[in-house]
């Protein structure tokens, strides 16, 4: 058996969540396990990409706010000066 975890939710959300549920016909605790996974695989990406920006700043791995501006408009982008 699965260990339980309450979460206590504003009523708004809470209509919103059986709402959904209906829509979808599927139980709330599958909406919100979903929610939840999809949040968690998210912000695991997005901590591992900054790791590696922070990563690249260290080792100097940079470039100028212009260069990045002219890589852009190389490519298309308008860039404001």
């Amino acid at each position: 058996m699965q260990p339980v975890t309450t979460v206590r939710f504003d009523p708004e959300i809470r209509e919103q969540l059986d709402k959904m549920a209906e829509r979808m016909d599927r139980p709330r605790a599958w909406i919100i396990k979903e929610a939840v996974a999809q949040y968690l695989e998210r912000e695991t990406w997005y901590l591992a990409e900054v790791k590696k920006g922070i990563d690249d700043a260290e080792a100097g791995r940079v470039i100028s706010h212009e260069e990045m501006g002219e890589r852009l408009k190389a490519k298309g982008f308008n860039v404001a000066p």
